[in-house]
């Protein structure tokens, strides 16, 4: 193909792709000022993130979940929390998920990854929670739990990543503690 058969196909495949562009329902008067079909201006409205004030304070919950993960995890444990969401780890590397052909953070033996995060409202996910994934194969088992407070209208977000080797009354007194999250928060 010559140099100006691949202009001409980049040419129509561009107009094609724009034409295509706004002919979705969802582009239906979305031209610029000047009223031509280069740059589509978005009439979707974006809801602003919901701020921290929104759902009571989650840093007594976190601090007794620290308590624990030391007592079970005393060395080198990293832990980060900045307003209602933490993170802790110990022992982690990425490995790859066969199953969503992705990577991701998970622990080694005897390790644990943990974040959570205090969310306003009921949770609504699409997940049943609680739910264990990779509970078949693979070095570590995934936990997702979310518990809800409808005295105080939010619900704590928590994914667990934990080894086989794990410490089963770690497992059943973190399972409780998060469980049991209501009675930590300071609304």
């Amino acid at each position: 193909m010559s140099n100006i058969g691949i202009d001409r196909f980049c040419l129509t495949s561009g107009l094609l792709l724009s034409a295509c562009l706004f002919a979705h329902p969802c582009h239906a008067g979305d031209l610029t000022e000047a009223g031509d079909l280069s740059i589509p201006v978005s009439s979707a409205k974006v809801s602003p993130p919901t701020p921290a004030s929104a759902v009571p304070s989650a840093s007594p919950f976190f601090d007794t979940v620290s308590k624990l993960l030391h007592e079970y995890y005393p060395h080198s444990l990293k832990i980060h929390s900045k307003s209602n969401t933490y993170h802790a780890e110990y022992k982690v590397r990425m490995y790859d998920v066969a199953q969503t052909n992705t990577v991701e953070p998970g622990p080694e033996w005897s390790g644990i990854w943990i974040t959570m995060e205090l969310k306003p409202g009921l949770y609504l996910g699409t997940e049943a929670v609680p739910k264990l994934l990779n509970q078949y194969d693979g070095p570590y088992k995934v936990m997702l739990l979310a518990p809800d407070s409808k005295r105080l209208d939010c619900h704590m977000s928590v994914r667990i990543a934990y080894p086989l080797d794990v410490n089963p009354d770690f497992l059943t007194r973190f399972k409780s503690t998060v469980a049991d999250f209501e009675k930590y928060l300071v609304p």
